[in-house]
């Protein structure tokens, strides 16, 4: 929770088993208060007025979250989710899910970013010429680089533009039947902005299609 007027007081709470949770001894003040769980549905932050010596009680609907549902309310987001690239549909292909897991990986990363659609994404070289058909700001991750010092709130670059950037990394590709995989990836943008993703694609109809996706970590 942060307080708008000043933003010189903000706190943060760890809610019980049953989604309960109490602030007290805050100053008053008009506040925005937001919640933060990587299985839970994002809601926009919700904004509280307290008064001298007030109570305050609310109560707030929240659903699981469901990442691709999430990524197809938000246009740019859906737009690299659904779109297959060139190499996606060519059946001489030697990797299809590999480059298919990279662009979900953008996309599902996209969905975390307050800015997404205005970074650079860096990915491994040979997947760049493929991923830039669907996100034409993609790098090879050896043109971003950690400005030094590094530091807690230190971002990602992307050293020819000076851009910020986020980098993603698919780290591990499992078969779970001739038609479907399990995708564990992450991204890092900045020291303690970066989180991690499990999910699962399918192939429709020659194409990679993600049928679920949850959130491992989160920093």
């Amino acid at each position: 929770m942060v307080q708008q007027d000043s933003m010189r007081f903000w706190c943060s709470v760890t809610p019980d088993v049953n989604g309960t949770f109490e602030l007290l001894g805050i100053p008053p003040g008009r506040y925005a208060l937001t919640l933060g769980s990587w299985s839970l549905e994002r809601i926009p932050p919700i904004e509280v007025s307290i008064g001298r010596d007030s109570v305050v009680r609310l109560t707030i609907p929240v659903r699981k979250a469901d990442y691709v549902a999430e990524c197809m309310r938000q246009p740019r987001c859906a737009s690299v989710l659904t779109r297959a690239t060139t190499a996606e549909l060519d059946p001489e292909s030697a990797d299809p899910s590999g480059v298919a897991g990279y662009r979900l990986a953008i996309a599902m990363s996209m969905r975390a970013w307050p800015k997404g659609s205005e970074m650079v994404v860096c990915v491994p070289p040979q997947f760049v010429q493929a991923l830039a058909e669907v996100y034409p700001a993609v790098s090879s991750r050896a043109d971003c680089s950690w400005p030094e010092p590094r530091k807690t709130g230190t971002r990602l670059r992307h050293t020819p533009s000076g851009r910020e950037a986020v980098g993603v990394e698919v780290s591990a590709q499992e078969s779970i039947a001739e038609d479907r995989r399990r995708l564990t990836f992450a991204y890092h943008a900045a020291g303690l902005w970066a989180g991690g993703f499990e999910c699962t694609i399918e192939r429709v109809t020659g194409v990679w299609t993600p049928i679920a996706c949850r959130g491992t970590w989160i920093s």
